[in-house]
């Protein structure tokens, strides 16, 4: 079974990364076990309400495009070899 990817949207700008880098390097330093995630980090609420909505229209545009969900995946260059689901049958499970 594949472990779920963490993924958080921040937006404290440098000073949030510098700091989460620091409580990082202090978990490995003390031996304690260290949960990789992704974060994405904006300067502000409007740098990513407009970063969130340009990437939402350009999905939206995509996905009236593509018939099936491996069609979907191509557009987007994230290419996984699966079967070819449509999005009704992708929004099922």
């Amino acid at each position: 079974m594949r472990k779920k990817a963490k993924v958080r949207l921040v937006t404290d700008g440098v000073e949030g990364f510098f700091r989460r880098d620091r409580e990082d390097g202090r978990k490995l330093d003390r031996g304690e076990k260290w949960d990789p995630e992704t974060v994405i980090s904006f300067e502000g609420s409007a740098e990513m309400t407009e970063a969130l909505a340009e990437e939402g229209l350009r999905l939206q545009r995509i996905n009236k495009r593509a018939p099936t969900f491996t069609a979907l995946m191509r557009s987007l260059k994230h290419v996984k070899s699966s079967a070819p689901y449509t999005r009704d049958e992708m929004n099922e499970r």
